[in-house]
């Protein structure tokens, strides 16, 4: 049962993390996404 409880946690873990790690990715990309088109309005 303790083995069972312990890869739960440890898989619960995991998945937060990666979807951490998503999430984290997704900002800075949308953030140079944003920069990107500030430079282009300015050129304008």
């Amino acid at each position: 049962m303790k083995n069972f409880i312990n890869r739960l946690l440890l898989e619960t873990i995991e998945k937060s993390f990666h979807g951490f790690g998503f999430g984290l990715g997704m900002s800075i990309a949308f953030n140079n996404f944003k920069k990107e088109e500030e430079k282009k309005v300015e050129k304008k």
